[in-house]
């Protein structure tokens, strides 16, 4: 047999349903943006340590070309 209605959810039960789908979808961001946190934090440690070898190297300081994205 087959329902073709759903069942309303009391209001009760939705508030804690949804304030337990909140809860865990605030951790995940949390757990995410450390994440990205530490990644940034490497990625500028790489970047650092490529300059360090780069004037050890003697190599000259010019400045980086960037191409226009337009």
């Amino acid at each position: 047999m087959e329902l073709d209605e759903e069942i309303p959810e009391q209001p009760g039960v939705r508030m804690a349903r949804l304030r337990t789908e909140l809860a865990s979808a605030v951790a995940s961001s949390t757990v995410s943006a450390a994440a990205v946190a530490g990644q940034i934090v490497g990625l500028l440690a790489t970047a650092q340590d490529a300059l360090r070898a780069r004037e050890e190297a003697g190599a000259p300081q010019d400045r980086p070309r960037y191409r226009s994205c337009t």
